[in-house]
This record gives C-alpha cells, structure tokens and sequence, in this order.
C-alpha cells in the first residue's frame, strides 16, 4: 500500500527535504492547504499534489499522513486534530512550543 499524505502549512524550507524523502521512499504527495508563504512554490513543485483547505485533508481516508511545517506555534493544534482523524504526524521542529501543546499531543495519541 502507498502511503498517501497531505501538507498542512508550508512556511519553512524543511518541507522540501521532508517531502522530497517521503516520495523518495515511495509515497505519494495527494494535498496541500493553501496556508503558508512557500504553497505556491511547493504547488509547483508537487504538482500532483491537488489544494484543499486543511479540513478535507483531516477528512480524506485515503490521506494516512499529514505533513506539518506551518507556522511553529501552530503545529501542535494541526497535529492533534489530525491525530484524532486518524491520521500520522511528521512535523517541522519545533513540533510544540508549550507544555500545554506538548500535553495536548500526548493525549491525542493516548498518553504515550
């Protein structure tokens, strides 16, 4: 099965080495949300990949992983809703930026 992933946020140029790994190991860019002062370099980049809003990338089933590099504060939240969608999370470091965002991800992925 290929793993299909979506972006959230692409505000740091580690989403290109984040990405260009990925679809080197076989998976496939399917969505991004238009967030971010790099999207429409990366929509030129990935230009399979189609633009949705964030939501009906949470909601896609076929999307199994949702790729973070937003604005840092911001992660954690994205995170944590796409956690409860059932989705996995790679993030851009920092991946929270308060021991709250850090305790809200601990709990949206079951207390580990």
């Amino acid at each position: 099965m290929t793993v299909r992933f979506g972006v959230i946020g692409a505000d740091h140029l580690h989403l290109f080495q984040m990405v260009d790994r990925l679809v080197a190991a076989g998976a496939t860019a399917v969505a991004h949300a238009p967030s971010g002062g790099l999207v429409a370099m990366y929509a030129g980049w990935q230009k399979e990949s189609q633009e949705c809003s964030a939501h009906d990338i949470l909601a896609d089933d076929s999307i199994s992983l949702v790729v973070l590099a937003g604005v840092p504060a911001e992660r954690a939240p994205v995170a944590v809703s796409a956690l409860l969608a059932g989705k996995h999370v790679l993030s851009d470091k920092p991946g929270v930026t308060t021991i709250a965002q850090l305790d809200a991800v601990r709990a949206a992925i079951g207390g580990r």
